[in-house]
């Protein structure tokens, strides 16, 4: 009902509604004054922060500034813009992390409250606005039956770059479970060939917490169903995962003993065959089950777990 009126104008009723005194009462002037009818003002400050004056002025300050721009964005625009964009223009991102949205009703009494306090952020692709992160707001706002949604559209942004700008914001705002999360991290580490430890520099995580969300896919999926519904905690989960994919270090608390490695393990071979290429002989300090070197099974163990990552994604 608001989308057909000039920003501009938006802009001006927002000020003239957060400074009225009463703003109930001041509706219908406003209406007026702008040759509207009420039905359509009551959609404009509902959309950008009624009742609360804050943010119906930093709405306005938005749609200023919008309306001093053309409607639409220019592709070839340098540097960041910040618009009140149409909802239509802008496109859920195919790497979005998240699987399920969720229940939206409590963002979406929040949006109708206060507004939008935090905008989407977008990048360009084409004539496209796609989605970097804010796939719940603009859900709820289309729900809402909004038209436009206030937007920050991020120069620069390279589509190999998005995936890890969603695991570093996923850090800071924990909207993924640890499922989703765990798939995501997968897909940046296949796609990327990084190591746990790159990985995590790149997200802002350690080695050992990226190992451990990896840990959770070898869990059958009846156990990672748990781990979302938090029946299993991660900790649990994280030794379960980590005891069914073999990627328990020999000797290690909590972990498989080096009894493990032996010659009945599936990998032996590999093992025994690499120790060999490598020229080891069966007198080489630290040998594990009689089959190689603990170097030589960590290698085949780490290639083996790459192996299957790479099958998974």
């Amino acid at each position: 009902m608001s989308g057909d009126i000039p920003k501009g104008v938006k802009a001006a009723i927002l000020r003239a509604a957060a400074d009225a005194r009463y703003p109930n009462q001041a509706l219908p002037t406003i209406a007026a004054n702008h040759n509207l009818g009420i039905a359509q003002v009551k959609s404009v400050v509902e959309q950008h922060g009624w009742p609360q004056p804050d943010s119906m002025r930093r709405a306005a300050d938005i749609l200023a500034r919008a309306a001093r721009r053309d409607s639409e964005v220019d592709d070839a625009d340098e540097g960041d813009v910040y618009l009140e964009i149409a909802i239509e223009r802008l496109q859920a991102d195919p790497e979005n992390v998240r699987e399920d949205l969720g229940d939206l009703a409590e963002l979406m009494d929040s949006m109708v409250r206060e507004g939008l306090v935090q905008p989407v952020v977008a990048r360009r692709h084409q004539s496209l606005l796609i989605i970097v992160s804010g796939h719940r707001r603009h859900a709820a706002a289309v729900k809402l039956g909004w038209t436009h949604i206030p937007c920050l559209i991020k120069a620069g942004v390279h589509p190999d770059d998005v995936l890890g700008k969603m695991l570093i914001e996923n850090g800071q705002r924990k909207d993924l479970d640890p499922i989703e999360e765990a798939r995501a991290l997968q897909r940046l580490k296949t796609r990327d060939r990084l190591t746990d430890a790159a990985l995590g520099s790149k997200i802002g995580r350690s080695q050992p917490y990226v190992s451990g969300r990896l840990a959770l896919l070898d869990l059958p999926p009846a156990e990672q169903e748990r781990i979302r519904e938090g029946t299993m905690t991660l900790a649990a989960g994280t030794t379960a995962g980590r005891r069914q994919g073999g990627h328990h270090r020999p000797g290690a608390q909590g972990k498989k003993s080096a009894a493990h490695l032996t010659s009945h393990h599936p990998l032996a071979r590999a093992v025994a065959q690499l120790c060999q290429q490598q020229g080891h002989s069966k007198h080489t300090p630290g040998r594990v089950g009689g089959v190689g070197c603990g170097r030589c099974w960590e290698d085949v163990i780490r290639s083996d777990e790459r192996s299957k990552i790479e099958a998974r994604s």
